[in-house]
């Protein structure tokens, strides 16, 4: 059988889920990553027989990307994950960063880091709730908020456990 997953935003290469399939039963897992909605589509080869699928979504532990994309896409990922970063005190919209559900994540040595996170030597940055309070703070007082600023605002956060003040106020 050939499964199909089909998605307006994702290329054929991009790995959504797991398929295992057992004589005319088949079951999908689809990975959270971030949140998605698809078509799955079974056909045998030599028909155009389509059958819907019952799936289950579980969540990946780790998604590797850019600080600008967490931030550009902040509604996308649940609340509980956190980012890690290599360098907290200098963070920009291209700083690579790891996306970590850390209640699924293997922890490394110290027993609490990531295993992933703390293989590319990076340090816990801040959860997506703390970013999107961020970000919802920034834009009330610039709602032109450039992406760069956003950065600094979360690094701001994370240096002083505080929002980063307005420029607005005197």
């Amino acid at each position: 059988m050939v499964v199909v997953i089909d998605h307006v935003d994702w290329t054929p290469e991009f790995s959504i889920g797991e398929v295992t399939i057992n004589g005319n039963a088949a079951e999908v897992t689809l990975f959270g990553i971030p949140v998605f909605q698809a078509t799955l589509l079974i056909k045998p080869p030599s028909h155009n027989h389509q059958q819907t699928v019952q799936s289950k979504t579980r969540p990946a532990p780790v998604i590797e990307t850019t600080l600008g994309e967490v931030l550009s896409d902040i509604d996308l990922f649940p609340l509980r994950n956190w980012v890690f970063v290599r360098d907290a005190k200098c963070v920009s919209s291209a700083s690579s960063c790891l996306v970590v559900d850390t209640t699924d994540a293997e922890t490394g040595s110290d027993g609490f880091t990531p295993f992933e996170a703390e293989k590319r030597q990076m340090a816990e940055f801040l959860s997506i709730q703390d970013l999107k309070d961020v970000i919802e703070v920034l834009e009330l007082s610039n709602r032109d908020a450039t992406m760069e600023l956003k950065c600094s605002a979360a690094a701001y956060y994370f240096e002083n456990d505080a929002f980063m003040p307005s420029s607005n106020s005197a």
